[in-house]
């Protein structure tokens, strides 16, 4: 075996002790039967949470919100997350490179989680500072509730409709 597959060998196997170090020191958050929140903070450059839905009699989607702000060496500045390896999406990130301060907002939303355990992980640049952070789990599915716009759009069309079967009614 010569020293570049040894070299690569070392790499892989050190990955691997990483990546399951991380699991294991996942923080895990809990709450209710009934779901419910959970709140958490963080102030590490990386930062990793689970929680378990195996518990929940029913569940329907799960939300999870980060804010933080920073400014002239202090705070947290939240640089990325993943949730079950799919990034988050940053509502607001504003960091100016003409202000020495800003601040992070970022959310996700889940659909159709299986009952099992899920984990997340939040990065970003620790400047003395730390993060917050919210997991809230909705306890059945919400049906969608049509806007008031989508009533009068039914009712104009149904005007529509009587009003050409009444015109047609009187040519003929």
């Amino acid at each position: 075996m010569n020293n570049q597959t040894k070299t690569l060998l070392a790499l892989a196997m050190s990955g691997l002790m990483a990546s399951s170090a991380m699991a294991a020191t996942a923080i895990p958050l809990s709450w209710d039967s009934k779901g419910g929140s959970a709140s958490f903070a963080g102030k590490d450059g990386q930062n990793d949470f689970s929680f378990d839905l195996s518990g929940l009699s029913t569940h329907g989607d799960v939300f999870i919100t980060l804010s933080s702000s920073f400014g002239l060496g202090a705070g947290f500045d939240i640089t990325g997350a993943s949730f079950d390896g799919k990034a988050f999406t940053a509502v607001l990130n504003f960091n100016s490179t003409q202000s020495p301060v800003g601040f992070d907002n970022w959310y996700f939303k889940a659909s159709d989680l299986g009952k099992s355990v899920h984990h997340f992980t939040v990065t970003g640049l620790a400047l003395g500072g730390a993060f917050n952070g919210t997991v809230n789990i909705t306890s059945a599915p919400l049906a969608p509730i049509p806007e008031p716009s989508t009533y009068a759009l039914l009712l104009a069309g149904m005007g529509v409709v009587g009003l050409v079967a009444r015109r047609r009614g009187l040519q003929g």
